[in-house]
């Protein structure tokens, strides 16, 4: 529970007849309790001294609360006590916050006694804070929240102006000279990155290869790749695409992508069933043409079926005749 929420609770009178300076009635009560009423009777109780005996109780409960001891002497010394007894602290109280004469204590910047006073201390308290750092009222000497965020986005957009006048062209000494593949480097793997983030899918790899690039294979081994190789062959383009992500890393994955390729070839040299019997089925490569395909193609409409002759007549009126006659004027 927040310390603020605590200290508003005692408000009552009889929270302060409630409080003891005794050690035993303070054991009683809880830490939040001790607070409330200890802070309430400093406010109301008519002549109050402060002391040390006063204050143990306090520094007790507070550090049951986890407060520091330093933070509870601070607050207890700033804190205001009315000496002309509960009826004028409350008056005092709600005439001081709203006067406009009244005084401000120079240590909180607020009206002493006010709510507003008490509301900074238990802040404070509550942050442990010290007072020059603590949140003022807003006084119009700064801009709002907003225009800081402008500010912000300004700042984030000048840094990476400075990233790419700066650092980018430090790059150029990194740069290497394309060199293209050779004629035994025929798999083409592809790998997928997700920045600033931690994805599953970054193990996934993707490898395909033509079949015609694979120059150690005859005519028969060729086709019987490509049986072996089932819905993963697309006559079209003459390629063979599998990808895996069965293992959590992109290099097992390679590593798995070659195994399979490694025995596919092994098998299509193997001619003692060549399999040149069996047509290379293209079914599923129609299939995925069919599902790409619009559901509502765009054909073109046939010349011989346009009849302009049929079309309906633009009605003219008036001034339509007379602007196509002024057209038909000789120029000057």
């Amino acid at each position: 529970m927040a310390i603020q929420t605590l200290f508003r609770r005692a408000l009552r009178p009889s929270a302060i007849r409630n409080f003891s300076q005794s050690a035993v009635r303070a054991n009683e009560l809880s830490p939040e309790e001790v607070l409330q009423q200890g802070f309430r009777k400093m406010r109301e109780m008519p002549n109050y001294k402060k002391s040390e005996e006063e204050l143990k109780p306090l520094l007790t409960a507070a550090k049951a609360l986890g407060i520091s001891e330093a933070s509870l002497r601070d607050i207890y010394q700033r804190t205001t006590v009315e000496n002309t007894g509960k009826s004028s602290s409350k008056k005092s109280s709600g005439d001081s916050a709203s006067s406009p004469g009244a005084s401000k204590s120079p240590a909180t910047g607020f009206v002493p006694g006010s709510k507003a006073e008490e509301q900074f201390l238990l802040q404070k308290l509550n942050t442990n804070m010290p007072i020059q750092n603590a949140h003022f009222p807003f006084k119009y000497d700064d801009i709002p929240s907003l225009g800081h965020l402008q500010l912000r986005d300004h700042r984030v957009q000048r840094e990476y102006n400075r990233i790419a006048a700066y650092e980018l062209p430090q790059l150029a000494k990194f740069a290497s000279e394309y060199k293209p593949p050779t004629e035994s480097e025929v798999l083409r793997f592809r790998y997928t990155t997700y920045m600033g983030e931690d994805h599953a899918g970054e193990a996934k790899v993707v490898v395909t290869f033509k079949t015609s690039d694979l120059t150690e294979l005859n005519d028969k081994q060729r086709h019987k790749l490509r049986l072996l190789a089932g819905p993963r062959y697309d006559h079209t383009t003459d390629t063979i695409k599998m990808s895996s992500s069965a293992f959590p890393e992109a290099a097992q994955n390679v590593r798995y992508l070659g195994d399979i390729i490694n025995s596919l070839v092994s098998e299509a040299k193997d001619l003692s069933d060549s399999f040149e019997d069996i047509p290379l089925s293209t079914s599923h490569v129609e299939a995925r043409k069919r599902r790409n395909k619009s559901r509502y193609p765009n054909h073109p409409f046939p010349e011989s079926w346009k009849r302009p002759q049929d079309a309906p007549k633009s009605k003219s009126d008036a001034f339509t005749k007379l602007v196509d006659q002024y057209a038909q004027l000789p120029k000057l």
